[in-house]
């Protein structure tokens, strides 16, 4: 490996690092948005709503932990309504899609 590439992947290292300690609740936020999208891509891109619901429901297990993740009262409350819904929403999304795809083939016959 060339040694200006060794000082960029250190640098990187380095500097993630920084940004991990100094801001966590922002690094939290933008994976929480990286999981998220990447299962809207999957959704509308790949057309795969199988994985999509798979990647939501581990961002959903995600932000539901990172709610809850203070054992009050108030945060285990807040982080089961969280999953609750989110889970009633996926239900909901995969189950249009069951039905959506009976409607086609009723079509099509």
């Amino acid at each position: 490996m060339p040694k200006c590439a060794v000082i960029v992947c250190l640098a990187f290292t380095l500097g993630s690092n920084a940004v991990v300690d100094h801001h966590p609740i922002a690094v939290r936020v933008l994976l929480l948005a990286a999981i998220f999208a990447s299962g809207y891509f999957e959704a509308v891109v790949l057309k795969s709503r199988n994985l999509a619901c798979t990647t939501w429901f581990i961002g959903l297990g995600a932000l539901t932990a990172w709610i809850a993740y203070s054992w009050t009262t108030a945060s285990i409350v807040a982080g089961a309504v969280v999953f609750a819904s989110g889970l009633i929403l996926l239900i909901v999304y995969y189950r249009s899609w069951k039905t959506d795809a009976r409607e086609i083939n009723k079509m099509k016959a």
